[in-house]
């Protein structure tokens, strides 16, 4: 199998005016104009904070049933209500998505969600996901959260909250994730990381030309509050608190 990687400049002014909040950058907009930036019918989109496990192609082929989208539910996410959307609709984590862009051309859909992001940014709050999402409304084929196991799906507590099935379904994907999906604002590549498969992305890391480079976080505060015992940490806060 051959590989080739195209590098896509995209212009400094590009976006620039669409709010951005949080840990995100502008460049998380940048998936928005693939249908316009890539001459193919349909692209399986990944982020950059993921490992893969195993094959995608039955993700790649997957029957999107008219949908411009395929995308995993973004579980326990409490943006379906803040938007003001049907209680039965679903919010899509835009970390994995399959996209149908002979669709997306024939209807626009880039140009829909970035206007929709403009003339609303008081109710975007994680970027390009949201006006997704306030475009979609729910209407996205729904694929097996084994593609975009994301980091919240490792918390026991979190899973207990949601109903029968959809605790199943993570759990039964937590035996063997096929995309390991470092969401949210702490990374592997982050002193204070403690994901699950953290050093899977480390044994990823250690045999490209990035395994000298020290962690993001990486100093004494970092390493201490990682590897300190807790004893050490409480009289640590105990001695700062008197020279307050």
């Amino acid at each position: 199998m051959s590989v080739e990687i195209t590098d896509v400049k995209v212009a400094d002014s590009v976006l620039s005016d669409l709010v951005v909040s949080h840990h995100f950058k502008r460049e998380n907009y940048f998936r928005l104009l693939i249908p316009e930036l890539i001459d193919v019918e349909r692209v399986l989109y990944l982020d950059s904070d993921i490992i893969v496990r195993g094959p995608l192609d039955d993700l790649f082929n997957i029957d999107l049933e008219g949908a411009l989208v395929g995308a995993c539910i973004d579980y326990g996410s409490d943006r379906p209500r803040q938007l003001g959307f049907p209680a039965h609709a679903s919010y899509l984590n835009s970390g994995v998505m399959v996209m149908d862009l002979i669709g997306m051309r024939e209807s626009n859909f880039s140009r829909t969600v970035i206007d929709q992001i403009r003339e609303t940014p008081e109710k975007i709050e994680f970027v390009d996901q949201c006006g997704l999402n306030l475009v979609l409304k729910g209407e996205f084929k729904h694929i097996a959260p084994k593609y975009n196991f994301q980091s919240i799906f490792f918390d026991a507590t979190f899973r207990r909250s949601l109903t029968c099935g959809d605790r199943k379904a993570l759990e039964t994907a937590m035996v063997d994730p096929t995309v390991i999906h470092f969401s949210g604002s702490v990374k592997p590549w982050h002193t204070s990381s403690r994901h699950p498969f953290r050093h899977d992305y480390w044994e990823i890391r250690n045999t490209t030309d990035y395994r000298a480079v020290l962690p993001d976080d990486f100093g004494l505060k970092a390493l201490l509050g990682r590897y300190a015992p807790e004893s050490f940490k409480r009289i640590l806060r105990k001695l700062s608190g008197l020279f307050r």
